[in-house]
Parts: structure tokens; sequence; C-alpha cells
């Protein structure tokens, strides 16, 4: 390999490098604000966790419906400890001016029998079993 043809490799994976990295950081940036914007406004619903899955190398998968407004919203959530909960609903909380931005709260599974108004909770329900 001439001298030429190293520099052009070099060059073409520092220019990867730098794309790669900028992407990166959009993405970050992108998932900061919609973070930001999702405790600046939110209200909170009723989700059923409809899939979970044990994906190869990046943990645990689960995929969430939700209603809001008479519309169906799916979310989904990644990660390492993701309890079995297929078929389990959880609350939601989502933004509602624009209910992508939402997550799921795992941290108590909501009985089946309680249904949430269609406009949502403004806070965060207390829900005893």
């Amino acid at each position: 390999m001439t001298k030429e043809q190293k520099k052009n490799e070099n060059l073409s994976f520092g220019i990867a490098l730098i794309i790669f990295t900028v992407i990166t950081m959009y993405l970050m940036y992108r998932k900061h604000e919609a973070s930001k914007e999702l405790d600046s406004c939110h209200r909170y619903t009723i989700g059923e966790v409809y899939n979970h899955l044990y994906m190869y190398r990046s943990g645990e998968q689960i995929n969430c419906k939700f209603t809001y407004n008479s519309k169906e919203y799916i979310l989904t959530k990644t990660g390492s400890d993701l309890k079995q909960t297929k078929g389990k609903n959880y609350l939601v909380k989502f933004n509602p001016d624009n209910p992508k931005i939402s997550e799921i709260l795992l941290d108590k599974v909501i009985p089946k029998h309680i249904v949430a108004p269609s406009e949502g909770w403004k806070t965060k329900p207390r829900i005893d079993e």
C-alpha cells in the first residue's frame, strides 16, 4: 500500500468517525429534549405490555400499547432487567401534545379492572389493589 493510499484510508476513517460522532450526539440531544418535554408537560394513562422479547445482544425489549383520546399509541422500552411483564398493565407517562413521547412506569402492576379516562390523569393516580 502506498503512502497516498494509506493517507486516503486514514482520511476516510476520520470522516466516518466524525459522521458517527455527530449522529450519536444528535440522537443523545433528541433523547434529552424529549425527556425535558415529558417532564414539563405530561399526563398518565394505563398501557398494556403485549410483547416481551429477549434480544441476542441488547438485553430485553417490551412493547406497550396505550390509548389517548381514542387513538392507540405504541411505545418500546429496552433494558437488561425487564421483569415478566407481558399481558400486564402499567402506568404510562406521556406528553398530551405529542403522545409518542412517553415512558412506561414498571414499578407497579395496575389491576385489569381499573380503566383510565380517555384524556388521561393530570397527576399520577394512587392505585390501591
